[in-house]
């Protein structure tokens, strides 16, 4: 199924990212690393700090604003680097799913807002000087989802895998890992006789 997302312009957005003068949209970037990469801990310890976090499980963005020292380390570190408008763009297709291997999937759109309401419990000055721009993330995401994502990509990955496993009442079902994919998934089975598999013990208490 194609889908066309309406061309985004958003020139008068302004973010304070760095608790001086309001930045400009073109002063906004995100940096994207793979999921649980090593060059994330060994990398960004320094400037993580002066950044938003939003971890998945296929990827982690840092959300910041742009200074020739975070530009320096993202721009090389990262696996896919963003400014400006594109930024934003990217933004929004990551939260429509768009950017997810099940494409229109609705997982990752509540981990965006779950990670943004962890943001504003932490950072109140972050969290403020990025509120117009979620704000706006936030609104877009449903108005493009309603008429043109609808019933795209099983709606989240649980209610996927149960279409395609179809189990009957009386068979058991194993979810091996205990991550976000396994946690979201959970739901969709929770009427059937579940268990969850992983290596730590830690990860399945929690």
């Amino acid at each position: 199924t194609s889908v066309t997302i309406p061309n985004l312009f958003y020139p008068t957005l302004i973010l304070d990212m760095q608790d001086t003068e309001p930045l400009h949209i073109t002063k906004f970037a995100i940096a994207e690393f793979e999921s649980n990469s090593p060059i994330q801990v060994n990398g960004l310890a320094a400037v993580k700090g002066r950044c938003f976090e939003i971890k998945t499980c296929q990827r982690t963005l840092y959300l910041y604003g742009i200074t020739p020292e975070l530009k320096t380390v993202f721009s090389t570190l990262s696996r896919r680097h963003f400014e400006g408008i594109e930024a934003y763009e990217y933004l929004l297709r990551f939260a429509c799913g768009l950017e997810s291997e099940i494409k229109g999937e609705t997982d990752v759109f509540g981990q965006v807002k779950t990670a943004f309401k962890k943001l504003n419990e932490q950072s109140s000055e972050l969290s403020q000087s990025l509120n117009s721009i979620f704000l706006k993330l936030f609104e877009d995401t449903k108005e493009i989802r309603s008429p043109h994502l609808q019933g795209i990509g099983g709606n989240t990955y649980g209610a996927l895998a149960r279409s395609l496993m179809s189990p009957s009442e009386q068979e058991r079902v194993l979810a091996i890992g205990a991550g976000q994919i396994s946690n979201s998934v959970a739901p969709s089975f929770a009427d059937f006789s579940l268990k969850l598999g992983n290596r730590s013990d830690d990860r399945l208490q929690a």
